[in-house]
């Protein structure tokens, strides 16, 4: 599988094994992603400085766990950083 494992994706075979960074908006969805991954480490930084910058509520959850829950904010005023933010 292209991007994960031994071919330079971060040391991890199975993609389900493998963590994000999740912003939380203040209604509670999850609203913005990015996959953590050890190679990219100065990368997810700054995005999750950007985060918390933004206002949101930074936790660590499984990439399953995000591709099952991101994006799905049904309230009328869902932050601007939910457009266009996912990094999977």
């Amino acid at each position: 599988m292209t991007g994960w494992g031994e071919d330079g994706g971060g040391g991890v075979s199975d993609p389900k094994d493998q963590m994000c960074y999740v912003g939380f908006a203040a209604c509670g969805c999850a609203v913005a992603a990015t996959v953590d991954v050890p190679n990219h480490a100065k990368d997810n930084a700054k995005f999750v400085a950007g985060l918390i910058r933004d206002g949101l509520t930074v936790e660590r959850r499984t990439v399953e766990w995000c591709r099952e829950n991101l994006l799905r904010c049904t309230h009328k005023k869902a932050p601007a950083v939910a457009q266009g933010t996912l990094v999977l």
